[in-house]
């Protein structure tokens, strides 16, 4: 009954965490976001840049002040270049291969711009809209599979946290011009390719680089994001018939396409080799509840000392009991 009640304890202080870092997080970007009103009038960078700083200020604060978080722990260990990369070239394929699909069926057209329908035109400035499409990509993937996900992850275990964020991800762009609920799914659905990258992988790279791959795709062969228009060149494809299918104005996001390539990359997510070098992450079981198996996605098994070498969470403990031990031993006798 103690070790239960203990348990129980952390799980509502992460669950308790968790809220706070979603209410902080949107407290410092809305000040971010006065702020940035007074300095550019530049629309995608005030759509972005808010959300990247209000989440990194608290992450920030909280690894500071919790005893067990640092910033390797909440996602951003080693391995970013080849994380980012693997998942840049994944978004560009298979975004790209949608286009190709949609082109080769005649269920797309390319359509001359009319520059008074884009909300956001970056063609001048591609450079810039690159960079914040980066932002975009990074503010996203470090609120929703940063901190959060792991806290939720000590709280409710894995699954939960997947599903937990992935419908937090889809309400992100709830606003967005032709929402359906097919979009929302998707959404979702992508939102859980994100997450369970970080839990197989231990970070936040690969779902970054893929997130910031698909993105920049559709915007450069001129396909909408959500619902968003973005255009970083003077290529533009209008999506036909039939929009359950293709995702029509609101961008393959709307549309089965995107539904079988996200079941595609989700497969090919959970079968890519996890890193040589573990990370530990803030997820993983402490002593006193190192008996419970979080069982279900990728290197959250790993955390109760599922495998051989145990996990970083008992690899820590054991290194403090060593100390501890070698430090007693040295002490002399009276």
């Amino acid at each position: 009954m103690p070790d239960q009640t203990i348990q129980l304890r952390e799980r509502l202080s992460y669950l308790g965490l968790a809220a706070l870092t979603l209410l902080a997080t949107y407290f410092c970007a809305s000040l971010a976001a006065m702020a940035l009103a007074y300095l550019s009038d530049h629309q995608l960078a005030r759509a972005t840049v808010p959300l990247l700083c209000g989440t990194t200020l608290v992450t920030a604060l909280i690894v500071l002040l919790l005893p067990r978080a640092n910033w390797r722990r909440v996602g951003l260990g080693g391995g970013a270049g080849r994380g980012v990369l693997l998942g840049l070239v994944m978004g560009i394929v298979s975004c790209g291969s949608l286009v190709l699909l949609a082109l080769s069926l005649g269920w797309a057209e390319p359509v001359p711009i009319e520059a008074e329908a884009l909300r956001f035109d970056l063609r001048a400035t591609p450079m810039l809209g690159l960079g914040l499409l980066a932002v975009s990509a990074t503010a996203e993937e470090l609120f929703a599979r940063g901190l959060l996900l792991q806290c939720l992850a000590r709280a409710v275990g894995p699954v939960g946290a997947v599903v937990l964020t992935s419908a937090g991800f889809a309400a992100l762009h709830g606003a967005n011009p032709g929402i359906t609920a097919l979009a929302t799914c998707n959404t979702a659905l992508f939102g859980a390719i994100f997450g369970v990258a970080v839990f197989r992988q231990r970070s936040l790279w690969l779902a970054t680089g893929l997130h910031f791959g698909w993105n920049v795709t559709q915007t450069a062969l001129g396909v909408n994001i959500s619902g968003i228009t973005i255009r970083l060149s003077d290529l533009n494809l209008r999506l036909g018939q039939p929009e359950w299918v293709t995702g029509g104005d609101y961008g393959f996001e709307g549309g089965l396409l995107a539904t079988g390539m996200a079941l595609a990359l989700l497969a090919i997510v959970w079968r890519l080799p996890a890193p040589a070098a573990s990370e530990p992450m803030l997820w993983d079981a402490p002593r006193e509840d190192r008996s419970v198996v979080a069982t279900g996605l990728g290197g959250i098994d790993r955390a109760a000392g599922g495998e051989p070498g145990g996990s970083a969470g008992e690899r820590e403990d054991g290194e403090a009991d060593a100390g501890a031990a070698g430090s007693a031993d040295s002490r002399p006798e009276r």
